[in-house]
């Protein structure tokens, strides 16, 4: 939450003129580190995730396509 707040609060500084009010201290700034690194960790794992979606999306479709009985369905199941 502080993490966010505090990139919220820097949305007000668009532009390089409107730096000259910036209040913060860069004790302050620093202390943001493991928010920011926890937001580049789940951005990471999304664009994984988004990576994955294709391949995913094939596993419905060919579960679909095979008869109930095949191997590969059971092996879909045991790993789901």
């Amino acid at each position: 939450d502080a993490a966010k707040d505090f990139l919220e609060s820097l949305q007000a500084f668009s532009s390089p003129g409107a730096l000259k009010h910036f209040r913060h201290r860069r004790q302050q700034v620093e202390e943001q580190r493991a928010g920011l690194d926890a937001l580049r960790e789940v951005e990471a794992l999304g664009a994984l995730v988004g990576n994955f979606a294709n391949a995913a999306s094939y596993f419905p479709a060919a579960e679909a396509a095979l008869p109930s009985n095949h191997e590969w369905i059971e092996r879909l199941r045991a790993v789901l």
